[in-house]
Order: C-alpha cells, then sequence, then structure tokens
C-alpha cells in the first residue's frame, strides 16, 4: 500500500499475514521518500509481484518480487514513466508460473495522445 505518514515520507510498504489478516508481519518500506504510489499486486507462481510508481529520475515504473513468505527477492526498474496523472495506474498480469505482463499508459510527446504500454515479464528460478 502507498501511504505517507506523519513524518511526510512517501513510501510504498508490504506485509504478509498467514492466518487470514487476523496478524500481520512487520511493514516492508520499499522506495521511501520517492514513492508516488498507483500500486499493484498480482499472485505469481509461489509468491507474488508489486509494482509502483517512483518519482525517481522523473518517474520510474517499478516492480519488487516475494516469495510466499513475503521475503523480498529481488527489485527492479522496470522503465521510465512520466509521474503525473496521466500515467494512469499501471497494472500487473501474472499468467503462469514464469510470465506475467504489466500495462501502463504513456502520452506522446508531440500529440499528447495517450498510448498503451505492455511489458512482458518473464522470471526462470
Amino acid at each position: 500500500w502507498y501511504t505517507q505518514g506523519e513524518d511526510d515520507i512517501s513510501r510504498v510498504r508490504v506485509a504478509r499475514s498467514g492466518d487470514g489478516g487476523r496478524r500481520f508481519s512487520a511493514p516492508l518500506d520499499l522506495d521511501p521518500g520517492e514513492a508516488i504510489g498507483r500500486v499493484d499486486l498480482a499472485w505469481h507462481g509461489d509468491g507474488f509481484l508489486l509494482s509502483w510508481l517512483s518519482e525517481s529520475e522523473g518517474g520510474t515504473l517499478r516492480l519488487a518480487r516475494f516469495d510466499a513468505s513475503g521475503q523480498a527477492l529481488g527489485r527492479h526498474d522496470l522503465r521510465q514513466v512520466y509521474g503525473g496523472r496521466s500515467s494512469g495506474f499501471p497494472r500487473l498480469l501474472a499468467l503462469d508460473q514464469e510470465r506475467s505482463l504489466i500495462a501502463w499508459t504513456s502520452v506522446d510527446s508531440e500529440t499528447h495522445a495517450p498510448r498503451v504500454r505492455l511489458l512482458s515479464l518473464r522470471f526462470n528460478d
């Protein structure tokens, strides 16, 4: 989830529950101070993927992989994107145990027309 708490630091957080939401692990902070939000999550294989937008380098689409217990397996900067509202909310879709898709909106710099971008992701563990 995205939050900007009392300390006024934006961040994306992730926490895992193994008992149906009665208790959660301590949250893991991702991208403190640079997160814009627009978070999405997809179950993938024996874990999950989490995407979000960051202010880094003017706008970056980021992805983190986690195992089923919530342990981070890797973090990736996927693409530079415009961080404004026109970039929409990137969406993740797990296709099978190894492949996923992520889609987002970009705006053509000349025509200002919105375009849907699609990136195929493959993880071989």
